[in-house]
């Protein structure tokens, strides 16, 4: 509201009105803006909601927003499966398989560790179809790593000589600790 003092009064620039008060310039003022400022249906029947809708309609609201969180955490959780499981085939199928565990369980968003159970069921039991060249491809990995690991552990165990000339406090230990 913008009222000014001027030479014959208080001016009400909203209005553009002299009246011989301010207090009268603010009232007609409020007036005016009231007036301007209708209220729709809408928001007369907003107002006149009882407590309890409102916190239904909050409850609710609430909700809606906690489901919208927990999909877009289980759209990063699916493309982290994805990235991990190269093997695994993004089909109808498979999709219609995983889909299938969640709800009969009841579960509307899994999380990445759901996602992994879902496919280990699903994938020994025999339902899911998967990548065969890249599952030799993993297989492949494996035994590679486990020869190197075998390589690396007969590379540090002593040789015949050197346990031997190995002290027998020393020796004893050795065999207590496996190495």
């Amino acid at each position: 509201m913008a009222v000014m003092r001027n030479d014959s009064g208080w001016y009400s620039t909203i209005l553009e009105k002299t009246f011989d008060s301010e207090q009268a310039a603010r009232h007609y003022e409020l007036r005016e803006l009231q007036s301007r400022t209708r209220r729709t249906p809408e928001q007369e029947e907003a107002e006149n909601l009882k407590p309890e809708v409102i916190r239904a309609l909050y409850d609710n609201e609430m909700v809606s927003h906690a489901r919208k969180e927990a999909f877009i955490s289980c759209e990063q959780d699916v493309f982290a499966f994805h990235e991990m499981h190269p093997e695994y085939i993004d089909s109808d199928a498979n999709s219609a398989q995983m889909c299938h565990y969640f709800t009969s369980r009841g579960i509307e968003s899994p999380s990445l560790e759901q996602l992994e159970s879902a496919y280990e069921s699903l994938r020994d039991a025999g339902l899911i179809g998967l990548n065969r060249a890249e599952v030799a491809k993993q297989q492949k990995q494996k035994v590679r790593q486990r020869v190197e690991k075998i390589v690396k552990r007969r590379a540090s165990e002593p040789t015949l000589e050197e346990m031997e000339a190995m002290p027998l406090n020393e020796l004893a230990a050795r065999a207590r600790n496996g190495a």
